[in-house]
């Protein structure tokens, strides 16, 4: 099997924490894969995935023109899709590709996918991870207007219908059936984590070092710090928490948004926690597992918005894999994963007594904790590692073919 991968792999993003280990255990499979990609890191992606052939489109402005125009976020998005249509179209009519395989309904990915399969007549599979048109309402960190989003959104959507093959989440499985899309072409493989990378045997005592975290209870969140992934609600629980339990830490890890970073730092203020609550940037992703494997409770306060529904967060994989107990908001992203007093706790989406006394009860429950954090760690071996997932994603590729 030959496979043309078409998408954007970014370094530190979710969606390459996903990509990268898929495409990688492919070509361990002995699969051939080429890429049509735009990333910020080429190097990461020719270290990590193996038997691939990358090709790479950039998009820039000359040093002159950039002085005078700053490229909006739909020139960039035009001037990539008719790039990597074109490096696409190179390809395919060289290579005797099984399947296109593009990350997500972009006019750059998913729409060039599109396009180049009816003309090669190929198999479309695209992975849908998330409502990438609604980002603004709930990060407001774009330099694209509402409106331009509004009509990629109504692109995205008809490239979904489209597609032979759609790689979702369980939330975007149901929305995709309420949009018109037969059940038989969806498949749901979540998120996993890499063994290899994340696991107990780790030396993290630098960091429990630098950050004072000996003798304390440790809570720990990694991923993107925004106010819609429920930042804000955790730190309002952390000061219920700490009235009760002042030995205690909370450790965030992750990129920002500098306003919503001061609103953060004012809170805590606020709450007199600044003894109690780290803000880390954002850390290179091999220096994660020391973080996990510092702390005792683990914590994802993604509440109810539509974002956070939709997709499989790859954190939530990585603390259940190095035997952390998980306190996770009661969400369709966890489902079959999370499962409340067997592999983690629930907590009430949007409610910050119930997410405090939910971490409240593990701070108290060190047996508990323990319990937990093996079950998660056992569910994650059996279920979720990428080489599992990766078969799963094969096997869709193959009964496609053969159909």
């Amino acid at each position: 099997m030959k496979l043309l991968f078409i998408g954007q792999v970014n370094k530190n993003d979710g969606g390459s924490k996903r990509i990268v280990p898929l495409l990688s255990h492919i070509g361990i499979k002995g699969y051939e894969t080429s890429m049509v990609v735009n990333s910020d890191d080429y190097d990461y992606l020719q270290k990590n995935i193996i038997n691939a052939n990358i090709s790479t489109c950039d998009v820039t402005y000359s040093s002159i023109f950039s002085r005078f125009h700053r490229m909006s976020g739909i020139e960039r998005e035009f001037i990539l899709s008719v790039k990597m249509f074109l490096q696409s179209f190179k390809i395919l009519k060289v290579l005797d590709t099984n399947i296109i395989y593009c990350f997500n309904p972009h006019l750059y990915s998913g729409g060039v996918g599109l396009i180049c399969s009816r003309i090669f007549k190929k198999p479309f599979v695209l992975e849908f991870s998330d409502f990438s048109w609604e980002w603004n309402t709930y990060v407001p960190n774009s330099n694209t207007s509402n409106s331009v989003l509004k009509i990629n959104g109504s692109i995205q959507k008809r490239i979904l219908k489209h597609a032979d093959i759609i790689i979702t989440t369980p939330f975007l499985k149901e929305y995709c059936i309420k949009e018109g899309i037969s059940k038989k072409k969806i498949y749901t493989i979540p998120c996993g984590a890499d063994a290899n990378i994340f696991n107990k045997k780790i030396n993290y005592s630098d960091v429990v070092t630098k950050y004072e975290l000996e003798g304390f209870n440790v809570i720990m969140y990694t991923g993107a710090l925004y106010k819609s992934f429920g930042i804000s609600d955790l730190l309002d629980a952390m000061d219920l928490v700490i009235k009760k339990h002042k030995n205690t830490k909370l450790v965030l890890v992750g990129s920002y948004i500098e306003k919503e970073m001061k609103e953060f730092i004012e809170k805590v203020e606020m709450y007199g926690l600044k003894d109690n609550v780290i803000f880390v940037e954002l850390q290179p992703y091999s220096e994660i597992p020391k973080f996990i494997n510092s702390a005792d409770i683990c914590v994802n306060p993604f509440p109810g918005n539509l974002i956070c529904r939709a997709g499989s967060p790859v954190k939530v994989f990585e603390y259940m894999l190095c035997g952390k107990a998980v306190v996770h908001s009661d969400l369709e992203c966890v489902e079959d994963v999370v499962t409340h007093g067997k592999t983690g706790l629930l907590y009430e989406a949007d409610n910050v007594q119930d997410l405090a006394d939910k971490i409240t009860t593990l701070i108290e429950n060190p047996e508990l904790r323990k319990q937990l954090g093996d079950a998660a760690k056992k569910l994650i071996l059996e279920k979720y590692t990428w080489d599992k997932l990766g078969d799963k994603l094969i096997e869709c590729f193959i009964s496609y073919t053969k159909h």
